[in-house]
């Protein structure tokens, strides 16, 4: 809701005063309409409204209508790539990293499995020939419960997997997390997420990220101990 209000307001206020200053301050409408657009994409949880096709790739028209907002998230997420001291990605538990986009080599060579959590963000090159899990989620959201369940089971069982989103501390740490109670490692999501920050201090899930954290630990958590108590 938060982010429903501040685009909303954003979109309002600066559609009132370039209507008002007229000329050149009319430029300022597209920037207007990105916000109210935006809104309407946080509001009714529509991620794939920014663009993001099946193949990783975005779409040209969702593009161009959203340049300015697109190419503001992009620019600042390199801003922050190159200024934060903080790891691309980091080994949160055996053979499972969680990070940001990665770009270059920031992809392990072991890893096989790739998991995108940005609806913002094209496919990375960096994941070339890998099994890519594309879940498009907007910042600070939570995907469908069946969408994120059906990762976390293939992730688990995954040698080498890449789990990521923009920055990797909120979206992809509620995979991360789940991926942990699923294995075992953790019995709470509590427990999942103070195991991830041992590695990757700055992770911190979100309002709805939490919630559906906690509708889903519960399930993995039994979906592991029906898994041990077969093999014994």
């Amino acid at each position: 809701m938060r982010f429903v209000l501040v685009f909303a307001v954003c979109g309002l206020v600066l559609t009132g005063s370039s209507l008002m200053t007229g000329g050149i301050a009319l430029v300022a409408l597209w920037p207007a309409l990105n916000f109210l657009i935006l809104a309407a994409i946080y509001g009714l949880d529509k991620p794939l409204w920014l663009g993001k096709q099946p193949s990783g790739r975005m779409s040209i028209a969702p593009v161009v209508v959203l340049a300015p907002y697109l190419l503001f998230t992009w620019s600042i997420w390199h801003i922050f790539r190159r200024l934060t001291p903080e790891a691309a990605r980091d080994e949160v538990m055996a053979g499972v990293f969680l990070g940001r986009r990665p770009l270059g080599d920031e992809l392990p060579a072991h890893v096989s499995v790739v998991v995108d959590l940005t609806a913002e963000f094209p496919r990375s090159p960096a994941v070339r020939d890998r099994r890519v899990i594309q879940i498009p989620s907007l910042d600070a959201q939570a995907p469908p419960d069946d969408r994120l369940l059906a990762a976390v089971e293939e992730a688990a069982r995954a040698d080498g997997v890449y789990i990521h989103c923009a920055a990797g501390h909120g979206r992809s740490a509620l995979v991360a997390a789940l991926v942990a109670v699923r294995r075992g490692l953790a019995g709470t999501l509590d427990e999942a997420v103070s195991l991830l920050q041992r590695s990757r201090p700055a992770v911190r899930l979100h309002r709805r990220q939490r919630l559906a954290g906690e509708r889903l630990a519960p399930k993995l958590s039994a979906a592991f101990a029906q898994q041990s108590a077969s093999k014994h």
